[in-house]
Protein backbone atom coordinates (compact mmCIF):
# COMPACT_ATOMS: atom_id res chain seq x y z
CA UNK A 1 0.00 0.00 0.00
CA UNK A 2 2.73 2.78 -1.14
CA UNK A 3 4.59 1.73 1.81
CA UNK A 4 8.72 1.25 2.28
CA UNK A 5 10.68 -1.37 3.22
CA UNK A 6 14.34 -1.43 3.42
CA UNK A 7 16.97 -4.51 4.62
CA UNK A 8 20.37 -3.55 5.45
CA UNK A 9 23.55 -5.48 6.14
CA UNK A 10 26.25 -4.34 7.85
CA UNK A 11 29.17 -4.16 10.85
CA UNK A 12 27.58 -2.57 14.25
CA UNK A 13 30.41 -1.95 16.70
CA UNK A 14 30.02 -0.90 20.36
CA UNK A 15 31.90 0.60 23.14
CA UNK A 16 30.74 0.38 27.42
CA UNK A 17 33.02 2.22 29.74
CA UNK A 18 32.36 1.78 33.60
CA UNK A 19 34.13 3.33 36.57
CA UNK A 20 32.75 3.26 40.03
CA UNK A 21 34.85 4.12 43.28
CA UNK A 22 33.19 3.59 46.68
CA UNK A 23 34.30 3.96 50.41
CA UNK A 24 32.05 3.07 53.05
CA UNK A 25 33.48 4.25 56.94
CA UNK A 26 32.12 3.23 60.26
CA UNK A 27 33.40 3.54 64.21
CA UNK A 28 31.80 0.24 65.05
CA UNK A 29 31.89 0.09 69.21
CA UNK A 30 34.65 -2.43 70.35
CA UNK A 31 34.36 -4.61 73.44
CA UNK A 32 36.85 -4.23 76.17
CA UNK A 33 37.65 -1.35 78.68
CA UNK A 34 39.37 1.86 77.90
CA UNK A 35 42.22 0.91 79.94
CA UNK A 36 42.59 -2.44 79.01
CA UNK A 37 41.32 -3.20 75.41
CA UNK A 38 40.52 -0.83 72.56
CA UNK A 39 38.19 1.28 72.78
CA UNK A 40 37.38 2.82 69.80
CA UNK A 41 38.04 2.81 65.94
CA UNK A 42 37.09 2.73 62.50
CA UNK A 43 36.64 0.72 59.63
CA UNK A 44 37.23 1.57 56.03
CA UNK A 45 36.16 -0.28 53.05
CA UNK A 46 37.37 0.79 49.33
CA UNK A 47 36.27 -0.69 46.28
CA UNK A 48 37.32 0.76 43.02
CA UNK A 49 36.74 -1.09 39.52
CA UNK A 50 36.68 0.13 35.85
CA UNK A 51 35.17 -1.86 33.09
CA UNK A 52 35.10 -1.92 29.80
CA UNK A 53 33.83 -3.98 26.70
CA UNK A 54 34.55 -3.14 22.94
CA UNK A 55 33.30 -5.30 20.27
CA UNK A 56 32.17 -5.56 16.67
CA UNK A 57 30.49 -7.87 14.83
CA UNK A 58 27.58 -8.55 11.70
CA UNK A 59 24.16 -6.57 11.61
CA UNK A 60 21.22 -7.14 10.03
CA UNK A 61 18.38 -4.64 10.10
CA UNK A 62 15.00 -4.52 8.68
CA UNK A 63 13.18 -0.81 8.26
CA UNK A 64 10.01 0.18 6.90
CA UNK A 65 7.33 2.80 6.49
CA UNK A 66 3.70 3.25 5.50
CA UNK A 67 1.61 6.57 4.91
CA UNK A 68 -1.81 6.63 6.44
CA UNK A 69 -2.30 10.09 5.32
CA UNK A 70 -0.73 11.54 2.08
CA UNK A 71 2.28 9.97 1.20
CA UNK A 72 5.88 8.80 2.01
CA UNK A 73 6.97 12.16 0.78
CA UNK A 74 4.34 14.36 1.81
CA UNK A 75 2.34 13.53 4.92
CA UNK A 76 2.06 11.16 7.92
CA UNK A 77 3.39 8.02 8.27
CA UNK A 78 3.88 5.02 10.75
CA UNK A 79 7.77 3.75 10.95
CA UNK A 80 9.15 0.57 12.62
CA UNK A 81 12.22 -1.38 12.53
CA UNK A 82 14.24 -4.27 14.13
CA UNK A 83 18.09 -4.96 14.14
CA UNK A 84 20.19 -8.05 15.23
CA UNK A 85 23.84 -8.18 15.82
CA UNK A 86 26.58 -10.73 17.28
CA UNK A 87 29.61 -8.58 18.98
CA UNK A 88 33.04 -10.29 19.08
CA UNK A 89 34.77 -7.89 21.39
CA UNK A 90 37.14 -7.77 24.47
CA UNK A 91 35.33 -7.72 27.85
CA UNK A 92 37.65 -6.31 30.81
CA UNK A 93 37.35 -5.41 34.56
CA UNK A 94 39.91 -4.02 36.59
CA UNK A 95 38.85 -4.46 40.40
CA UNK A 96 40.53 -3.35 43.65
CA UNK A 97 39.25 -3.54 47.25
CA UNK A 98 40.53 -3.26 50.01
CA UNK A 99 38.99 -3.41 54.58
CA UNK A 100 41.05 -1.58 57.08
CA UNK A 101 40.63 -1.22 61.00
CA UNK A 102 42.33 1.58 62.79
CA UNK A 103 41.89 1.43 66.56
CA UNK A 104 43.49 2.64 69.61
CA UNK A 105 44.20 1.62 73.17
CA UNK A 106 44.12 4.28 76.21
CA UNK A 107 47.16 6.37 75.96
CA UNK A 108 48.79 4.76 73.23
CA UNK A 109 49.29 5.01 69.18
CA UNK A 110 46.80 3.58 66.71
CA UNK A 111 46.81 0.52 65.64
CA UNK A 112 46.26 0.07 61.61
CA UNK A 113 44.71 -3.46 60.86
CA UNK A 114 44.46 -4.46 56.74
CA UNK A 115 41.46 -7.23 57.56
CA UNK A 116 41.61 -7.73 53.69
CA UNK A 117 43.13 -6.61 50.12
CA UNK A 118 42.58 -7.89 46.88
CA UNK A 119 43.01 -7.19 43.32
CA UNK A 120 41.33 -8.61 40.20
CA UNK A 121 42.11 -8.16 36.32
CA UNK A 122 39.83 -10.22 34.05
CA UNK A 123 40.06 -9.65 30.35
CA UNK A 124 37.90 -12.26 28.11
CA UNK A 125 37.02 -12.78 24.21
CA UNK A 126 33.54 -12.85 24.48
CA UNK A 127 30.32 -13.24 21.91
CA UNK A 128 27.13 -10.46 22.95
CA UNK A 129 23.71 -10.65 21.28
CA UNK A 130 22.37 -7.25 20.34
CA UNK A 131 18.83 -6.86 19.76
CA UNK A 132 16.68 -3.55 18.65
CA UNK A 133 13.91 -1.77 17.43
CA UNK A 134 11.85 1.03 17.44
CA UNK A 135 8.48 2.12 16.20
CA UNK A 136 7.59 6.04 15.15
CA UNK A 137 5.37 8.36 13.58
CA UNK A 138 6.54 10.99 10.58
CA UNK A 139 5.88 13.77 9.42
CA UNK A 140 7.41 14.71 5.88
CA UNK A 141 7.56 17.15 3.78
CA UNK A 142 9.37 17.45 0.69
CA UNK A 143 12.19 19.28 1.87
CA UNK A 144 12.10 17.50 5.87
CA UNK A 145 11.28 15.28 8.30
CA UNK A 146 9.49 15.34 11.45
CA UNK A 147 9.16 12.11 13.88
CA UNK A 148 8.45 11.03 17.47
CA UNK A 149 8.92 7.34 18.53
CA UNK A 150 10.50 5.00 20.73
CA UNK A 151 13.49 3.16 20.06
CA UNK A 152 15.70 0.34 22.08
CA UNK A 153 19.04 -1.13 22.26
CA UNK A 154 19.31 -4.62 24.11
CA UNK A 155 22.84 -6.04 25.07
CA UNK A 156 23.27 -9.29 27.08
CA UNK A 157 26.03 -10.06 29.07
CA UNK A 158 27.73 -6.71 27.58
CA UNK A 159 29.77 -6.21 30.95
CA UNK A 160 31.80 -7.75 33.32
CA UNK A 161 30.04 -6.21 36.73
CA UNK A 162 31.79 -8.64 39.17
CA UNK A 163 34.16 -7.86 41.69
CA UNK A 164 35.48 -10.61 43.22
CA UNK A 165 34.72 -12.94 40.30
CA UNK A 166 32.99 -12.76 36.99
CA UNK A 167 29.44 -11.59 36.68
CA UNK A 168 27.64 -10.59 33.49
CA UNK A 169 25.56 -7.52 33.41
CA UNK A 170 23.98 -6.08 30.58
CA UNK A 171 23.40 -2.47 28.89
CA UNK A 172 20.40 -1.18 27.45
CA UNK A 173 19.45 1.73 25.84
CA UNK A 174 15.63 2.70 25.97
CA UNK A 175 14.22 5.89 24.31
Amino acid sequence: GHGASILKLGIRFAQFNSHSDAHVSSRPFLSGHPLTGPYGGNFDDFLHADRRFSGIGPSIAWEGSAPFAGSLEDGFSVDWGANAALLIGKQKAKVTESQTLTYAYYAQPQVHEVLYSASHNRDRTTVIPNLGGFAGFSYRLPVAKISLGYRAYLFWVAMDGGNGARKTDDRNSFG
